[in-house]
């Protein structure tokens, strides 16, 4: 059984999966949690950064995480372009908070800056952790962006849901999507994963009942 720790920098979340013998950091947040999220998981073996998708607030601290930690890095073939260029993807939104997190988004992808880095290799749906130390696989859950994926965990306990939701007061769609059919198949794949508890990016962890 791997121990799931919350990381929680502001708006959103990193994780640590807590191995016997080894580690894996889920997300790495934004340059401004840079030393926080190294505090977190100094003390611990961290083999293995998993990026759960391509956006800055998840991938800002990638290198310098994975150089501290002597840690490899690996994400999705599908968001690869989004940590050369943060705009690679068109986003979209149906509400106004959604569309407004579009237009922002715009206006901030030309003032990022993410320490340049290639991933080790690429993950797929299906593929086990079992060789980094840990009970999980890779599950795709596209829609928020075309390469996001989460971590089925813990027997199928506990499932890290990266970006295809959100959880503050309830449980919602996230901020945008590029395809939002895809997205409401991933949700419903959450939702309907029989996990005991769901941990977002951003949010708190949801528990069913």
């Amino acid at each position: 059984m791997s121990q799931i720790i919350e990381i929680p920098c502001g708006m959103v979340n990193c994780y640590l999966i807590a191995g016997k013998d080894q580690s894996v950091l889920v997300d790495t947040a934004g340059a401004s949690s840079r030393q926080k999220v190294y505090d977190a998981v100094k003390g611990y073996k961290v083999t293995l950064i998993v990026l759960t998708h391509g956006h800055y607030d998840h991938i800002q601290n990638a290198a310098y995480l994975a150089g501290k930690l002597n840690a490899k890095v690996a994400m999705s073939e599908d968001d690869y372009d989004l940590i050369k260029r943060p705009s690679a993807h068109k986003t979209y939104g149906r509400t106004i908070i959604q569309k407004a997190s579009c237009s922002l988004s715009a206006l901030m992808y030309p003032l990022l800056k993410i320490d340049p880095f290639e991933p080790d290799f690429f993950l797929a749906d299906g593929q086990n952790l079992a060789h980094f130390g840990i009970d999980g696989k890779i599950v795709e859950l596209k829609g928020h962006t075309k390469g996001s994926i989460g971590v089925l965990l813990n027997g199928g306990k506990d499932f890290l849901a990266g970006d295809a939701l959100m959880n503050f007061s309830k449980i919602t769609e996230p901020f945008l999507f590029e395809d939002y059919g895809m997205l409401r198949a991933s949700m419903d794949i959450l939702m309907n994963s029989g996990a005991a508890n769901i941990y977002p990016g951003h949010g708190h962890c949801y528990m069913k009942k």
